[in-house]
C-alpha cells in the first residue's frame, strides 16, 4: 500500500479535525479562529490584544477583526491597559467564560477521537512527533525571515500572440 506524503496526511488531518469541531462550535455561535482566542484567554485573561496576536501567530488587522466580531458576539470586551495607553487588554465576559469552556469540552472530545484505538504510548509519540514537526516549521520560518528576502525572481511576460485585443499595442 502507497502511503501519502506528509504534506497530504498533516492537511487531511486537518481538514477533517477543522471541519468536525467547527460544526459542534456553531453550536453554540463560536465561529473558525475564536476557539484559540478562547482558550487562550481563559488562562490568560487580561492579556495585551498584542500578546494574543503572537500567540495565534495572527496578523495585527487580523486579530482585531476577529476581536471585533467576538466583541460584538458578546464574548470579550478590551479596556485600555493601565500601564500603557496605547495598548488593548482583552477579557472574557461571562458569556466568553462559558464558550471557552465549550471550546476545552469540545476540544476534548476530539482529541479522544482522534487517538481512539492508540495505545498511551503510541498517543503520547503522536503529540512528540507532532511537536517536533511544529517546532521545525517554525525554525525554518524564523530562520527564513532572518535570511531577508530573496532574490526576485524574473518575470514572465506572455507572448504578444498570447494577449487579448484589448492588451495589444
Amino acid at each position: 500500500m502507497k502511503h501519502m506524503p506528509l504534506h497530504a496526511l498533516l492537511g487531511r488531518a486537518l481538514h477533517l479535525h477543522v471541519k468536525r469541531s467547527g460544526s459542534r462550535f456553531s453550536r453554540y455561535g463560536i465561529s473558525n479562529g475564536q476557539p484559540r482566542i478562547l482558550e487562550y484567554l481563559s488562562v490568560h485573561n487580561g492579556c495585551i490584544q498584542r500578546q494574543l496576536a503572537r500567540h495565534c501567530e495572527l496578523e495585527p488587522a487580523t486579530i482585531t477583526s476577529v476581536l471585533t466580531l467576538m466583541e460584538k458576539s458578546g464574548f470579550i470586551y478590551r479596556a485600555p491597559s493601565q500601564t500603557d495607553k496605547r495598548a488593548l487588554c482583552v477579557f472574557l465576559t461571562e458569556k466568553g467564560w462559558q464558550a471557552a469552556e465549550q471550546v476545552n469540552e469540545v476540544f476534548s472530545k476530539l482529541e479522544e477521537e482522534c487517538f481512539d484505538g492508540f495505545t498511551a504510548q503510541q498517543r503520547r509519540d503522536a503529540i512528540d512527533y507532532l511537536t517536533r514537526i511544529g517546532d521545525n516549521m517554525r525554525k525554518a520560518m524564523d530562520l527564513e525571515r532572518a535570511e531577508g528576502p530573496r532574490e526576485s525572481r524574473p518575470s514572465c511576460h506572455e507572448p504578444e500572440h498570447h494577449r487579448r485585443e484589448e492588451e495589444k499595442p
